[in-house]
């Protein structure tokens, strides 16, 4: 249960920051006072997203039988139909979504989600070995692959979507699935046991701290060498300038070691989230996870509220950075009071009970019901 719980403070804690960085990129916020605050907050950029992704996996490995014999999962009766269900409702309402907030996430969730269906009776081998399949095809992000193919599909509406799901969007298949499918991983292991968390968060931090200092030292390096005009490279230079090159993490093309220090950030937040969540204190956590369980209600309301709402106040752009962090943890913790006054008559949140209704099936049976009545 406290594993549980550890996993939902997870995604509280990554709403919370999605919910500041999107309040400071809306809202214009700076503050050249408090340029750390800006910097941390820039530095947590997609990668709140990440760490939702991985809890996504996570999930979907948690809805699952438990392990074989070939140490391979299979779907419990009627998980398949409820995981494709839910990505319907997830690709419904993140391309509804889109139409007022470009930077959705919720669709390329649905499509997340289907490769987890797919892969779920894959060993853990096999998923390992997909993961850095998909995480290798991050290496054609360097050549700037989706604008050759946008530019040669003729505007087809169709194939322009399909290359923002698979490349150019906010959240791309390629590399994004990787961290799904590092998150069905980490919900194959049994992370009960103090120990196991402590290696694995060792191991997250590892992963963290040397992907940033090797892609800083080779960056830094680059960057001196560029800013010699009419310099001729040695071939150790030209060496150099490539590493730069290929070690540059940005999590907004993303590039392959940003993927590799996205995945250590993410196992740390997720370990540490686990171990706080033990204990006796921790009544602190459950408040955390109460936002974590109704993550898709915080996400579009907050939405809502950025894009519907704040503009009916008049507040304008460049706002002081400190008061819209503050107004985000105040929107995040009213939202947990909120939602906490509903769970008292209501098992889940409001969009979260929705979602779990939500048939395809009797959708499509309903609407036919409905033609052959009124064509009688």
């Amino acid at each position: 249960m406290d594993r549980i719980i550890g996993y939902d403070v997870a995604r509280g804690i990554a709403i919370l920051i999605m919910l500041i960085i999107n309040f400071k990129g809306v809202l214009s916020a700076h503050d050249s006072n408090l340029q750390w605050l800006s910097d941390v907050i820039n530095f947590l950029n997609r990668r709140a997203a990440i760490i939702l992704v991985m809890i996504s996996g996570i999930g979907l490995t948690l809805s699952t039988k438990a392990l074989d014999t070939n140490n391979c999962l299979l779907l419990r009766a009627g998980s398949r139909s409820l995981l494709l269900n839910r990505a319907f409702f997830l690709l419904i309402s993140g391309y509804l979504l889109s139409i007022i907030w470009s930077g959705d996430i919720l669709h390329f969730y649905a499509v997340f989600i289907c490769l987890g269906i797919f892969l779920a009776p894959s060993s853990n081998k096999i998923l390992l070995i997909t993961a850095c399949m998909i995480w290798m095809v991050s290496f054609i992000q360097f050549f700037n692959i989706s604008d050759h193919l946008q530019s040669g599909n003729g505007n087809n509406i169709f194939i322009d979507q399909l290359i923002d799901i698979f490349f150019s969007g906010y959240y791309p298949f390629f590399p994004w699935a990787t961290f799904f499918i590092i998150g069905m991983l980490l919900g194959r292991l049994r992370l009960c046991d103090k120990n196991h968390r402590r290696r694995f968060l060792l191991g997250g931090l590892a992963i963290f701290i040397s992907s940033e200092m090797i892609s800083g030292f080779f960056t830094s390096h680059a960057l001196l060498l560029v800013s010699e005009p009419g310099k001729i490279y040695t071939t150790l230079e030209l060496f150099c300038l490539g590493l730069g090159w290929l070690t540059s993490i940005d999590l907004t093309i993303p590039t392959p070691f940003s993927v590799i220090s996205g995945i250590g950030t993410g196992i740390t937040v997720i370990m540490i989230s686990i171990s706080l969540s033990t204990g006796q204190n921790v009544q602190w956590a459950r408040h955390i996870a109460i936002a974590g369980r109704n993550t898709l209600t915080l996400y579009i309301t907050h939405i809502i509220f950025l894009i519907l709402v704040i503009p009916i106040f008049n507040i304008s752009n460049g706002s002081n950075l400190s008061l819209i962090t503050l107004g985000g943890f105040v929107f995040f913790f009213t939202f947990i009071k909120l939602i906490s006054c509903w769970l008292k008559k209501h098992k889940k949140g409001p969009l979260e009970m929705l979602m779990r209704k939500f048939s395809v099936r009797r959708l499509i049976v309903g609407r036919t019901k409905t033609i052959v009545e009124n064509q009688m």
